[in-house]
């Protein structure tokens, strides 16, 4: 009777108590577990056990809150919407303060797209004109370009056999670009004499980038004279706008 007396009392475990502060591993004896309320109004449980903390969270509401990683190795099944706050994606365009700008005949120039309409994650500069990728990924953007029919007494002036190119650059965002930068491509060719005439052109595609590598956009044209980008007052005429396709 006594050994199974002493036997109870050594198998009791302490009652779990309810702390002020975040607990630590410093804070709690080895086997110990507490309750913490956050300021979020969230109970946590923590338990010290060889050396380590461990912790796991609780909600009335019946959410479940994954501080880091969550690992699945089967599928993951939604019977509900997935909601992805800061997942890359953006929006721009030219601003009428940056219509009309000027395309040197044979240059590559950085198209300015200086105004957002959205920028989910804050990975697009509208002072450089570039998104920067924040995960190594599979990309897609989409630019268009419109170009002024009638800017000054040569805009809009093509003879055929020219050409006018959309390029999508990485990691080039100079005034002239590089050509051995470019990664898309869209070429648009003219087969008549033309005079005074806006020129639209787009180009499309996914593209495999780093973490760190940037994506601008340039135009080449090889009329013989400067032609000017026409941004007005929509946005739908020169714009960029891009989103992560997958994380790699």
């Amino acid at each position: 009777m006594i050994r199974e007396v002493r036997r109870t009392q050594n198998s009791k475990q302490d009652k779990i108590q309810v702390v002020k502060s975040q607990p630590s591993v410093n804070s709690l004896r080895e086997g110990q577990e507490v309750i913490y309320i956050s300021k979020s109004n969230r109970l946590e449980r923590y338990r010290k056990e060889k050396g380590r903390l461990w912790v796991s969270y609780m909600d009335t509401d019946n959410n479940y809150t994954v501080n880091k990683d969550l690992n699945v190795g089967g599928n993951l099944n939604l019977s509900n919407k997935l909601i992805t706050r800061n997942y890359p994606a953006f929006a721009s365009n030219q601003s009428t303060s940056a219509d009309g700008q000027a395309l040197t005949s044979g240059n590559n120039p950085t198209i300015h797209f200086d105004e957002k309409s959205y920028d989910n994650g804050n990975n697009f500069n509208a002072s450089n004109y570039s998104f920067t990728a924040p995960y190594n990924g599979i990309y897609h953007f989409n630019a268009r370009i419109l170009l002024d029919g009638d800017n000054d007494g040569d805009s809009g002036d093509y003879d055929a056999g020219e050409q006018m190119q959309i390029r999508l650059n990485k990691n080039d965002r100079t005034a002239n670009a590089d050509t051995s930068k470019v990664i898309i491509i869209s070429r648009f060719f003219i087969f008549t004499d033309l005079e005074d005439k806006f020129m639209y052109n787009t180009v499309a595609g996914d593209i495999k980038l780093d973490a760190g590598d940037y994506v601008s956009v340039s135009v080449f044209q090889n009329s013989g004279v400067t032609q000017s980008t026409y941004a007005d007052t929509s946005s739908t005429f020169t714009a960029f706008t891009g989103h992560l396709v997958c994380a790699l």
